[in-house]
């Protein structure tokens, strides 16, 4: 696991994470530490990038959520179920 960053966002949890490293190896989740199953590195892009850029990520590392930073910090996160739902409100 990276050591802490102040501020920065060193991994991320998904439904994935949960299923592939607690549920289906039955390990125990009160005691599962979340370092221990969360993803990294954090995918993550800054805040003031344009949405092509978030797009772009989501396909080149093949994942479903980007983390938007601000200075380095957490600041939201962007997913690729909005990028479809705003796609159909679009059309």
């Amino acid at each position: 696991m990276s050591s802490w960053r102040m501020g920065r966002p060193i991994g991320i949890i998904t439904e994935t994470d949960l299923l592939d490293k607690v549920i289906k190896p039955l390990k125990d989740m009160h005691r599962t530490l979340a370092g221990d199953m969360m993803s990294q590195p954090v995918i993550a892009l800054e805040f003031d990038r344009p949405m092509k850029e978030a797009i772009d990520l989501l396909r080149k590392h093949n994942i479903k959520r980007v983390v938007v930073t601000k200075d380095g910090a957490f600041f939201g996160l962007v997913t690729e179920r909005r990028f479809i739902e705003i796609a159909f409100l679009v059309v």
